[in-house]
């Protein structure tokens, strides 16, 4: 199933902001709706495991953010707030290994809104 330009909550209709931003190399994962591929940025944060994800342009209504592993590993990751947007959304994420500890891992994290 492709993911590709489409917002994450899957809407054909009127949902067209929206934007990816995947930490693992390999393709075609950092794209935006509004200012286009490679727009979107990931900085780390303390402590080493957690991230701000920045989603410019996207739009502040009727929001939704995800977060996923990218590996075949037993990792999990969480947003540790509600998002905030000025002129970016901006999404902090944090990972876990299995056994509970903050370690950096790989993620997908996506944000939609019905501008």
């Amino acid at each position: 199933m492709s993911h590709r330009r489409r917002a994450v909550i899957g809407s054909l209709g009127p949902l067209s902001h929206f934007g990816y931003l995947g930490t693992a190399v390999g393709g075609p994962t950092n794209d935006n709706s509004m200012p286009g591929v490679g727009a979107n940025t990931v900085a780390p944060l303390a402590p080493a495991g957690r991230f701000l994800a920045a989603f410019p342009q996207i739009g502040p209504k009727e929001t939704h953010a995800q977060v996923v592993a990218q590996s075949g590993r037993s990792n999990y990751y969480h947003l540790t707030q509600p998002w905030t947007y000025t002129t970016n959304a901006d999404v902090d994420v944090i990972c876990f290994d299995n056994a509970g500890a903050v370690t950096p891992h790989r993620f997908l994290a996506t944000f939609t809104s019905r501008l």
